[in-house]
């Protein structure tokens, strides 16, 4: 069975999969409530090949190449440069399962069975963004700030000159994520100049396309609040908070779609999102036992460092 690729035109699709379909509009308003690393991310093309857990998917990275300086009349040399790959491994396997029954169903005419399938769809997604940003971690070339001290204009100026310094390319924008906190986020839009508000305007020069909240934009990277920063407890009384900005390139994240199970009594379908590449398999199945509809939403994936001097960590405190 092949992916159904999520639009605002398939979810209104009748037919015996309506239901699916259905549920998996709860993915997407799970998805774009605000500005997910997911988005900003390397990640490879979808396809519908099948992969099953331990395997690889490979993700292209920018070409990096200069220009050659000649005298006029020498020979042409053609650059066939088309960048180079990681191959990712898909060593990543997330499964949210709950179920509804008919009590429930009757109680309250089947209202909660979107908000509930939206709740845990933004919980599982919730752990795979953590999972992304906690390769933070795994950083040494670009490091700023000091931990248990705030993020300040200096070391958001500091994080820019890194990248500026590698040579980002200039095609994707500069994202940054900072932990909600005294000395990460709300330290950053303490920071004189910082315009914590939105323009609409098309032409407003801190227009950044990207899912629910607009970024702030702010020494050319656009900032946005997440909880699922990377934090670990520090040698004294203050938390290690790994704050992160990046170009896409520097995060590579491979999801593939899973194997449809055959078996009787089952209905599973496997969905991906055209706008982010995410890729996830609903299952359905009814247990008589409990007199219940049983979900279940599961994702494989493989997250790895691409190009690790496109990005930056920002150490900070509490």
């Amino acid at each position: 069975m092949s992916n159904l690729v999520i639009t605002e035109s398939t979810l209104g699709d009748e037919g015996l999969k309506s239901l699916m379909i259905l549920l998996a509009e709860g993915f997407l308003a799970a998805k774009r409530a605000r500005g997910h690393p997911i988005n900003f991310v390397n990640s490879n093309s979808p396809s519908q090949a099948i992969a099953e857990f331990g395997q690889t998917a490979r993700v292209l990275l920018s070409p990096s190449v200069a220009s050659t300086l000649v005298s006029p009349g020498a020979d042409l040399v053609y650059d066939d440069t088309v960048g180079t790959s990681v191959d990712v491994t898909l060593n990543k396997f997330r499964r949210t399962a709950f179920g509804y029954s008919q009590v429930a169903e009757a109680l309250d005419g089947g209202h909660s069975v979107a908000s509930v399938t939206e709740g845990h769809m933004s919980g599982l997604f919730n752990d795979i963004e953590a999972d992304v940003l906690s390769i933070a971690t795994s950083l040494h070339t670009n490091v700023v700030g000091t931990y248990g001290a705030d993020v300040t204009d200096e070391v958001i100026a500091a994080a820019f000159g890194k990248l500026a310094d590698a040579y980002v390319p200039e095609g994707a924008p500069l994202v940054g994520y900072l932990h909600q906190g005294p000395s990460a986020w709300q330290a950053f839009t303490a920071i004189p100049y910082v315009r914590q508000y939105y323009n609409t305007g098309e032409k407003s020069p801190d227009k950044i396309a990207t899912y629910g909240s607009s970024p702030i934009l702010h020494k050319s990277i656009g900032w946005m609040l997440s909880q699922s920063v990377k934090r670990t407890s520090g040698t004294f009384t203050y938390a290690h908070t790994n704050n992160i900005a990046f170009h896409r390139d520097a995060i590579l994240m491979a999801m593939k779609p899973l194997r449809v199970p055959t078996v009787k009594g089952v209905e599973a379908m496997n969905f991906r999102d055209a706008d982010s590449g995410i890729e996830f398999q609903i299952l359905k199945q009814w247990d008589p036992k409990q007199t219940a509809e049983i979900l279940v939403i599961q994702a494989l994936y493989g997250i790895a460092l691409g190009r690790e001097d496109w990005a930056v960590l920002i150490k900070s405190g509490e």
